[in-house]
């Protein structure tokens, strides 16, 4: 009798431990299974061309993409440039930005001396008239800065007419794919970094009087068709 109550005990614990390595092995499965379900994509092999102008690899997690599309002009002109180099924009400035820049800059020292003239109730020192027109002409001169660096950013974005920058851009760029150079100018940073930096600087002189932000990177992300430079350059070779 004992024999069999033993033998039975021995039966049940087996069976016991078989049912729960099947349930294990179950779990297992439907755990991978869930894991190839949602595994990342892989990457283009080298024989499948990556176009770098739009995408750009992320270090942190390979299988995303930074992506900045190609963008329309903003109006009835050429787009020239979505992001523009600060140097470029203050470059291409005309005569009639610079012009209301200064205008700007002397504007707000004049009304400040006409009010001050006017209000007969309060007289200041010689001093702190000297420091006010200074502290005016400060604040004229970024008005005026910010409002010239948005109508030259406005030229490149196509919004306004730009037919001067269209031919000049032309120039500067096809002048340096002829001489081999990178015609954006090159960067020290990582490709994934110039794409943070397109992202963060693109269109953001609509905010140039709350926060001025600026392009100080050279990246390759312009908006643009660049096969126009070079186009130029096999055309001048050709003749």
């Amino acid at each position: 009798m004992a024999k069999d109550e033993r033998h039975s005990s021995a039966s049940g614990s087996s069976s016991a431990s078989s049912s729960s390595s099947s349930a294990s092995s179950s779990s297992s499965s439907s755990s991978s299974s869930s894991t190839s379900t949602y595994s990342a994509k892989p990457l283009p092999t080298s024989s499948q061309p990556v176009n770098n102008w739009l995408e750009q690899p992320d270090p942190r997690t390979p299988h995303t993409r930074a992506r900045i599309p190609i963008h329309k002009s903003l109006g009835d002109y050429p787009l020239i440039d979505i992001d523009p180099h600060v140097g470029r924009v203050i470059r291409y400035m005309r005569a009639s930005d610079w012009a209301g820049m200064l205008g700007m800059t002397t504007l707000a020292p004049f009304l400040y001396l006409s009010y001050n003239r006017w209000d007969t109730t309060s007289r200041f020192e010689v001093k702190t008239v000297r420091s006010a027109i200074r502290v005016n002409a400060l604040f004229g001169f970024f008005v005026g800065f910010s409002l010239a660096y948005m109508e030259s950013s406005k030229r490149f974005w196509g919004a306004s007419e730009n037919s001067r920058e269209v031919k000049k851009d032309f120039a500067e760029l096809s002048n340096r794919a002829q001489k081999g150079l990178p015609i954006y100018g090159s960067s020290s940073l990582s490709p994934y970094m110039q794409a943070v930096a397109a992202r963060n600087s693109t269109f953001s002189q609509f905010m140039m009087v709350a926060l001025p932000w600026f392009n100080v990177v050279n990246h390759p992300y312009h908006g643009v068709e660049t096969a126009k430079y070079y186009r130029g350059v096999a055309s001048t070779q050709e003749s």
